[in-house]
């Protein structure tokens, strides 16, 4: 991050406003991330139509984040000259100056293909699988493949097949070890869900909750933003907040006539607005702007409001359009 502010002269809080914008568009809406993989399982949605969905949801997200990053580069200059930094643009210095950047072979470690090939193929598998259903087509294989499980082991493969090749056995067998410690504490979080699900299932408080709603003029589709997003002050974490706003709408799905896709994706919209100082990202985007926790707040945590209010937005859209 710094080096492209150095080389582009542009501030280094608004690459970082942009580049955070376009990770929450990934993490929070578009599987194979983990939250997004846990709501679509705990509302029991179908995964194609959710990263179909997700992925048009992305757009007005990046392009809001990408606005706001501009616009914070006009009014906050943090530019890396030599070992400081440069907090005042020189007279006319808007706007970086064209500089041709010469890629560095050498400096990948593996190709784009083996890099993008984990995501890409499992994804390109689900959507084949709900593009030949929809169209009526039925094709076993496709089907089999097309099974979020079995692509995303798929894609497992071909990524440790790709570590193998460029960093060894004792190297990959590490990484998969990190792996498998960050996936145990998911697995207990969605456990977790599922069995605060089941508990306001049977004891009825999802159908109170909801017949109390639908006698309001609350939107339904606003109950699991509005869960998602009091959690998410609450306790810091965008999975957490999703996944538990989830099992909490679950149980009242049939109840408040709700689509479980528009509500998976409210659920998970619902987790991205107030990022603050309970939230690592936070922290992560200020220590790359080398912004006070006053700044992070001006600009990362309005910025996550921002990209939240407009999301939503998309999803009411979207929701009156696909009935």
């Amino acid at each position: 991050m710094k080096a492209l502010s150095k080389k582009t002269k542009k501030s280094v809080v608004a690459l970082g406003i942009a580049l955070a914008g376009g990770l929450v568009a990934s993490h929070s809406l578009v599987p194979p991330a983990a939250g997004p993989i846990g709501v679509a399982g705990i509302l029991n949605v179908n995964i194609g139509q959710f990263m179909l969905y997700g992925t048009v949801l992305s757009v007005p997200i990046i392009l809001v984040s990408l606005i706001y990053g501009k616009y914070l580069g006009r009014k906050i200059c943090q530019i890396p000259d030599g070992e400081g930094w440069t907090r005042e643009y020189e007279p006319g210095q808007t706007q970086a100056e064209p500089e041709a950047a010469a890629a560095d072979s050498g400096a990948l470690s593996i190709s784009p293909l083996t890099a993008f090939s984990p995501i890409l193929f499992p994804i390109l598998l689900i959507l084949l699988k709900t593009g030949l259903k929809s169209a009526g087509v039925e094709n076993s294989v496709v089907s089999l493949l097309g099974q979020p499980i079995v692509a995303l082991a798929l894609g497992l493969l071909i990524a440790i097949y790709g570590l193998m090749r460029r960093f060894g056995k004792n190297d990959t067998l590490n990484a998969m070890e990190e792996g498998l410690k960050a996936s145990g504490k998911l697995m207990l979080l969605v456990g977790g869900g599922g069995a605060l699900g089941m508990i306001i299932q049977n004891s009825g408080l999802g159908e109170y909750i909801a017949s109390n709603i639908i006698k309001t003029s609350i939107p339904p589709l606003l109950l699991p933003f509005l869960i998602a997003a009091l959690l998410r002050v609450a306790q810091g974490s965008g999975s957490v907040a999703m996944m538990t706003a989830a099992s909490v709408v679950a149980p009242m799905i049939g109840t408040l006539n709700l689509n479980p896709v528009f509500a998976a994706l409210a659920a998970c919209i619902g987790a991205i607005p107030f990022s603050h100082f309970n939230d690592s990202y936070f922290w992560v985007v200020t220590n790359f702007g080398e912004m006070k926790p006053e700044q992070g707040y001006k600009t990362q945590t309005l910025c996550t409001l921002l990209l939240g209010l407009s999301s939503m937005a998309g999803v009411f859209v979207l929701s009156l359009i696909f009935r």
